[in-house]
């Protein structure tokens, strides 16, 4: 079990109910072992039932701890059934097959509530590079909710998306209107090609007469 699972854990354990406790502690004890598919796709489904979605206020020590695990980066809005599937999910090993099929059919047929909270937490598993073609499709999503569970308040894109992938997500954070300072370290990768696209963003705006947003005017491009 990883540091940062166990880190996930305590946080889950200090504020579960006694049965809140007693069926997450049996369903981590049965992930960590060798579940069959069934049971993985059962204990996934019924997390909404058995756990409150009640939200993560991170105590100082908490802070600390994930600092530990990536500077200047906290989960911003997490709740608590979100961080118990993190943990499901993070018991599965990418170096096994089957494991690797189980995640696929997840992924289709997620809700938007299980694709969220699995596109904020990736950023926090020791392989989280295996994750990126599934954060990289999250960013084509016309779903706002989903485009800005990975765009914003997220170390993922930061650390794992290729300059291009990082761009496009940042021109579409612009064309949604989103806080473009919610997203975590921009300036530090700022790059000549999207300093380019901003500067033809901003040179449209001017022409159509159309006032620049704040956070753009911000980066401070000329």
């Amino acid at each position: 079990m990883t540091i940062t699972q166990n880190i996930l854990i305590k946080m889950i354990n200090d504020r579960l109910k006694n049965e809140e406790y007693e069926w997450f502690d049996q369903a981590i004890n049965l992930l960590s072992k060798q579940p069959t598919e069934a049971e993985f796709y059962q204990t996934m489904s019924l997390t909404g039932r058995k756990i409150s979605h009640q939200l993560l206020s991170l105590t100082t020590q908490e802070q600390d701890l994930i600092h530990q695990t990536i500077d200047d980066w906290l989960p911003v809005n997490w709740f608590i059934d979100q961080v118990v599937r993190l943990c499901f999910l993070n018991c599965l090993s990418s170096s096994e097959k089957r494991h690797n099929t189980w995640v696929e059919t997840l992924w289709a047929t997620a809700d938007s509530k299980e694709l969220i909270s699995f596109n904020q937490g990736l950023i926090l598993f020791e392989n989280a590079d295996v994750w990126l073609a599934k954060l990289q499709l999250a960013c084509r999503s016309n779903v706002t909710d989903i485009f800005s569970s990975v765009a914003l308040n997220n170390a993922y894109p930061f650390y794992y998306f290729p300059d291009q992938s990082w761009n496009q997500m940042v021109l579409k954070t612009i064309h949604l209107g989103l806080p473009l300072e919610q997203i975590f370290g921009l300036k530090k990768r700022l790059n000549e090609e999207l300093t380019r696209m901003i500067d033809d963003y901003m040179d449209e705006r001017k022409s159509a007469n159309r006032s620049i947003p704040d956070g753009v005017a911000g980066l401070n491009i000329s």
